[in-house]
């Protein structure tokens, strides 16, 4: 066997420095997705709550809603291909086919954005802004 097709040791320290990268990376993207749904949350009211004009503010909230799950989705995509991408290095390791040209490949995984923005975390959370703002703009007077 020539050096290159040797497998790597569980304990190495490279293999730590690894899976700490994936970590961090899926950290980060959880992170960001939770600073895209806070910032929705936020401007959202504040528009609704400023603004006069229901038909306008209704509109916008639509348009910022759509830009803001659009952005979160990427992320959660991202997040999830992070997470196969780790899953895959870790079951490498543990049966033992895992090669030196497997480290410090931080690519994730394609994940689909359309199966994404389906998921749970994504549907439910944008979909209650807009069901909020047809509340108000119901209870509001013309």
């Amino acid at each position: 066997m020539t050096e290159n097709n040797t497998s790597i040791d569980i304990n190495s320290q490279a293999v730590h420095l690894h899976l700490k990268m994936h970590q961090d990376i899926i950290k980060r993207m959880a992170l960001n997705s939770l600073f895209i749904k806070t910032c929705c949350i936020s401007l959202l009211f504040l528009f609704l709550f400023i603004t006069t004009n229901v038909t306008l503010s209704g509109f916008t909230c639509l348009l910022l809603t759509m830009a803001f799950a659009t952005i979160d989705t990427m992320y959660l995509a991202l997040e999830r291909g992070f997470r196969a991408s780790y899953n895959n290095f870790v079951n490498k390791l543990h049966s033992n086919t895992l090669q030196k040209e497997d480290l410090f490949i931080l690519a994730p995984e394609r994940i689909s954005f359309w199966d994404t923005a389906k998921s749970f975390s994504v549907c439910l959370f944008y979909v209650a802004p807009l069901c909020f703002y047809v509340f108000i703009s119901y209870i509001a007077p013309p």
